[in-house]
């Protein structure tokens, strides 16, 4: 194609990237290859007419290529044997509320800003309502921020389900978070069991994902005492800015 190269390899892997099954299908084998050449022919154009040299695509191309580097070395670092079913067996087994007890739990709660002495916290779990919640955080000179929220136990990053798969309705809690607590009332639990035949699947995917957090702060913990990082104002850690700069991207 205008004495550019489609390889089998550059093929296999966009039907990979797209999750398209080639196979041996030649009709979708060839589908896939008129749309490589579409885009490449379009590619080319865009080059000619400059867009490869606009500000918008040099920033998105350097993200793109950052994300895809990053990806690589934390897949490389997070390998490991393969986990065997009776592993995965006893991983399910040590998390109940994220397999045969998993379930969704509907909150009202209080979102609790400061120190906590331990007295108001026994008050907090004696309270009856959340409006009354609320009273006792604000007359001890706390900010208490409420909020509805359904949390699925089954979150790997949602530290809370454990504890409140284990409630019924109506129960009171009190957990801790950074920079104080959430305290709340249980209002409706909807059991969520994982299927059992899913379950293994499942635990294996888990794993994976707790090896490659496991890496990515392993090389953290490498890279970082080496690094130079010089902030503009407003942009170092813990700033308004730099926090907003931190939000999870899409």
């Amino acid at each position: 194609m205008n004495g550019t190269e489609i390889t089998v390899a550059e093929l296999n892997e966009e039907a990979r990237a797209r999750g398209i099954p080639i196979g041996r299908d030649p009709a979708l084998k060839a589908a896939l290859v008129t749309e490589l050449v579409d885009r490449k022919l379009l590619v080319e154009e865009a080059r000619a007419q400059g867009f490869d040299r606009q500000p918008n695509y040099l920033l998105a191309e350097r993200r793109s290529d950052e994300v895809l580097l990053a990806q690589q070395m934390l897949a490389a670092a997070a390998e490991g044997g393969r986990v065997s079913d009776e592993e995965l067996k006893r991983y399910i087994a040590a998390n109940p509320a994220a397999f045969g007890r998993r379930a969704l739990v509907s909150v009202e709660q209080i979102a609790v800003t400061g120190r906590v002495p331990a007295q108001l916290q026994r008050a907090l779990a004696q309270a009856p309502t959340i409006e009354r919640m609320a009273q006792l955080a604000s007359a001890n000179g706390l900010g208490a921020a409420r909020a509805s929220e359904t949390v699925d136990s089954g979150n790997p990053l949602d530290p809370r389900g454990p504890t409140l798969s284990g409630l019924a309705e109506g129960q009171s809690f009190v957990l801790p978070r950074p920079g104080g607590l959430i305290a709340g009332k249980v209002v409706s639990v909807v059991p969520q069991p994982v299927p059992a035949d899913q379950q293994l699947q499942v635990a294996r995917d888990r794993l994976k994902q707790q090896r490659t957090q496991a890496a990515f702060d392993r090389l953290l913990r490498q890279v970082r005492p080496k690094a130079q990082v010089q902030y503009q104002p407003g942009f170092a850690p813990g700033s308004a800015a730099g926090a907003a700069a931190r939000q999870p991207q899409d």
